[in-house]
């Protein structure tokens, strides 16, 4: 398995990069508060579809983040703009 380098075999085996530049269209400019619901939304629906993130990094280090980042319910939510 990769490591978390980010790094993949040729640009267009990356999926951060097939991310970004899909999510693009939403516009990088925008502040997460500014996004609407249906973009929220989009952006869920995109980072599901893209395969080969354990191709490129390790199954550690994406658990780790997966934990980080709320992998687990919280006891405490915070009040989502939209």
């Amino acid at each position: 398995m990769g490591e978390h380098d980010g790094s993949a075999r040729n640009v267009g085996d990356n999926p951060l990069k097939h991310f970004a530049s899909t999510i693009g269209q939403i516009g990088w400019g925008k502040k997460l508060n500014e996004l609407s619901e249906d973009e929220v939304v989009g952006m869920i629906l995109i980072a599901k579809s893209v395969k080969g993130l354990e191709d490129v990094y390790s199954e550690p280090y994406l658990t780790e983040l997966f934990e980080r980042y709320g992998g687990h319910p919280r006891t405490e939510t915070k009040d989502i703009p939209f």
